[in-house]
């Protein structure tokens, strides 16, 4: 391959791309979460103010990794990943313009719509936040290669990263994890706009409420 090749198409592996993508969704999927937090933190000292914002920061990335660790198979990689952005840059949207929180009686109002409905909630702003947000992070997902190595070493990889995220998790909570506990009872709509790890709490609740009902 040709340096000019490597540069338009860059190569990464796959533990570096879910680090990324995470980061990325932690970063600018979250602008109601961040400022609910920001505003929060204000009430502290200035070094409090920024551990507990750290420890937030650092539990939400390890959060959302363990979502995304699942996906770290070939071929399920990038549809996965692409899926996880587009879904996050709808729910950051509705979240963000219109105050909603993510819980299963949300994804129960959506599954339930039709199409007119649905058409009512189309405008410029969403299509904005869906390509600025889901479309082009997921096209460059597309875009790079993946350096994927043998079964046993991309699973010893996968194991690795998942012990280093646990262990992130756990730093935050030792060291700030009461201060984190009280801002989230203190804004308990917190659990419910964290993106995208509320859209997975809220399907599995969903489905839970759903097979209970059918019984």
């Amino acid at each position: 391959m040709s340096p000019k090749s490597k540069f338009f198409r860059p190569t990464l592996k796959a533990n570096t791309l879910l680090v990324q993508v995470a980061t990325f969704l932690v970063v600018a999927a979250n602008g109601r979460f961040w400022g609910i937090v920001f505003a929060a933190s204000d009430a502290g000292g200035g070094l409090r103010r920024l551990g507990v914002t750290l420890a937030v920061a650092a539990a939400l990335l390890a959060l959302t990794l363990l979502m995304l660790l699942p996906l770290g198979v070939r071929w399920v990689l990038k549809p996965g990943l692409v899926l996880v952005l587009l879904l996050a840059a709808g729910a950051a949207h509705f979240i963000g313009d219109f105050g909603a929180v993510i819980d299963r009686h949300a994804l129960a109002s959506v599954y339930e719509t039709d199409a007119r409905e649905a058409g009512e909630w189309f405008s410029l702003r969403m299509f904005l936040a869906l390509g600025l947000l889901g479309l082009l992070p997921a096209l460059a997902v597309c875009w790079v290669k993946v350096e994927w190595q043998g079964f046993w070493r991309e699973a010893f990889a996968r194991a690795k990263l998942a012990v280093a995220t646990v262990l992130l998790l756990g730093i935050a909570a030792l060291t700030f994890g009461k201060d984190v506990a009280s801002l989230v009872r203190n804004h308990m709509e917190l659990r419910h706009i964290a993106n995208p790890f509320a859209l997975l709490a809220a399907q599995l609740s969903y489905m839970d409420h759903a097979r209970n009902d059918n019984r």
